[in-house]
């Protein structure tokens, strides 16, 4: 029954969290410039569960900086805002564990997004509070991509990497 329904329990999406994922695609990706938006279809090695990588770079005011990681399309597991505006939590947690201090608090970027059960992608992090996700100040585009690949079980596609020499 997975995923049919409009949500995913919190211990599923956990768990599809975790599954590794991979782009079974022969060909060389391009990562996107600014201005501009991937999407690759990732599965589990078995095939049968069907996951998503989005990094946004399009942005209307000014570039943004998105990673996300969707199963089924529909469901955000997680997302990583760098470059974006801010995210206010919502006011009231409905008996999830989610550190009180960020209850209806508005979060700067960068920030990253969780899946709870009821609430979709609608709670984030400072992420300076996420220790399983490391940036840092001088990290490229690139390589906070593959920090977040990492993180969310996605082995790393096969990348045109004579762009970032």
């Amino acid at each position: 029954n997975m995923g049919f329904g409009m949500e995913l329990t919190q211990e599923e999406a956990e768990r599809l969290f975790l599954i590794p994922k991979k782009s079974f695609e022969e060909f060389t990706i391009t990562f996107p410039s600014e201005g501009d938006k991937l999407t690759l279809e990732l599965y589990s090695d078995n095939k049968r569960y069907q996951f998503q990588l989005d990094i946004n770079r399009k942005g209307y005011v000014k570039p943004k900086l998105v990673f996300q990681n969707r199963y089924n399309k529909i469901f955000i597991l997680r997302r990583l805002d760098i470059i974006g505006a801010p995210h206010t939590n919502p006011p009231e947690t409905n008996g999830i564990d989610f550190p009180l201090e960020f209850v209806n608090a508005v979060i700067p970027c960068p920030h990253l997004h969780f899946y709870y059960e009821g609430f979709n992608d609608k709670w984030a992090l400072p992420l300076d509070k996420v220790t399983d996700i490391v940036i840092l100040e001088g990290d490229s585009p690139f390589d906070i991509m593959t920090k977040f690949l990492k993180y969310c079980n996605i082995e790393e596609p096969n990348f045109d990497l004579h762009l970032f020499q």
